[in-house]
């Protein structure tokens, strides 16, 4: 039984698989693990953040377009809207 590998080969296998384990020994560390959780739990915060911040813009749009309709405009006025909506708007 002969073996279709050369002795390069053999090297070439040892230098990879020794750069994949120092690279599984980074990425399984602590540190690393925790600042890639911190930094996953920041971006985040900061993409829920605006995604509301739009959804609140595009909410408050839709509900002064049915300020015009008489009963919902009575409505804003029981309930004080008129003026945030206003002050949304500066």
């Amino acid at each position: 039984m002969t073996e279709n590998t050369s002795p390069n080969s053999d090297a070439d296998l040892k230098k990879t698989l020794t750069e994949i384990n120092e690279r599984l020994k980074k990425r399984t560390s602590f540190k690393y693990i925790f600042f890639y959780s911190l930094v996953q739990g920041i971006g985040s915060v900061i993409g829920a953040t605006l995604i509301a911040g739009v959804l609140v813009a595009i909410a408050v749009k839709i509900l002064m377009s049915f300020s015009s309709i008489p009963i919902i405009d009575q409505l804003y006025s029981m309930y004080g809207l008129n003026e945030s909506f206003e002050n949304f708007n500066k």
